[in-house]
């Protein structure tokens, strides 16, 4: 297991990218970062640190007394196969993706993206007899209620998308968010690691450990099979604050993750 604290390496975590307006599964969420902040962000870290792959970390192929930074790619999104990974390829800086499967080639999308969705509609759409509806099924103050709900919502959230009549398979196919399995086998054939992000993007402190075992070795077993590798790398959704220190080690070794 690597234990970060030990070791002079500073991981820099990224999403998505959009230069040109927001769409719809962020707006509600949060603003993402413009793709020209990100290459200044890297002109930075250059300037004061060296990168390093994941591989060179865990393999501590490093100098204790000098610094290092790694890039590390939340989620999959396709812009960062599009321009992230192009721009750090021509720069020879190594990166890590950690994915989800079930939303590889936009088979499906996090459940945060389809309250944004429906947020979005609703805000479009907006009438008295709607709202009237919407605190029908969600009590009062819905807006805010749609956005707190959680991963174990995922029927309210249907229902909800039945309701707008809102298809998330449409807007995928209409506004792919995730890069594809070519996408992931072309990158990591040169040299940028593929990691497991859980397979449904829980926050880990709402579900079980039986649940948060399986969405950890799931997503592992699942990466380790199709982007093979000599370590099980995994990074938690939502980066989990909400668990104690003791929790997360203990969940690392139960699964027998290296980072």
């Amino acid at each position: 297991m690597l234990n970060i604290d030990q070791y002079p390496i500073y991981f820099f975590v990224y999403h998505g990218f959009q230069d040109t307006g927001v769409p719809n599964h962020f707006k509600h969420l949060y603003k993402p970062r413009k793709f020209d902040s990100f290459v200044d962000d890297i002109s930075f870290l250059e300037s004061e640190m060296l990168p390093i792959s994941m591989e060179q970390i865990l393999r501590h192929e490093y100098d204790s007394n000098k610094k290092y930074f790694h890039i590390c790619f939340d989620d999959g999104h396709k812009e960062v196969f599009d321009t992230a990974m192009p721009f750090l390829e021509q720069k020879h800086i190594p990166a890590s993706v950690f994915i989800n499967p079930p939303y590889i080639a936009n088979h499906d999308m996090m459940y945060r993206y389809k309250i944004s969705i429906l947020l979005e509609t609703i805000a479009a759409q907006k009438t008295d007899f709607l709202l009237a509806t919407l605190e029908n099924v969600m009590g009062q103050d819905p807006l805010k209620k749609i956005l707190n709900l959680t991963q174990l919502d995922e029927l309210r959230i249907d229902h909800l998308a039945n309701i707008l009549d809102v298809s998330f398979s449409d807007y995928l196919s209409e506004n792919p968010i995730y890069g594809t399995f070519t996408d992931l086998t072309i990158w990591q054939q040169k040299g940028f690691h593929i990691g497991a992000h859980s397979m449904n993007h829980p926050h880990f402190h709402l579900i079980n450990r039986e649940k948060q075992l399986a969405e950890i070795n799931d997503s592992v077993d699942y990466v380790m099979e199709h982007f093979p590798s000599e370590y099980r790398t995994f990074a938690f959704p939502f980066h989990d604050y909400n668990l104690s220190e003791v929790e997360l080690i203990e969940l690392i070794n139960e699964t027998q993750l290296d980072a």
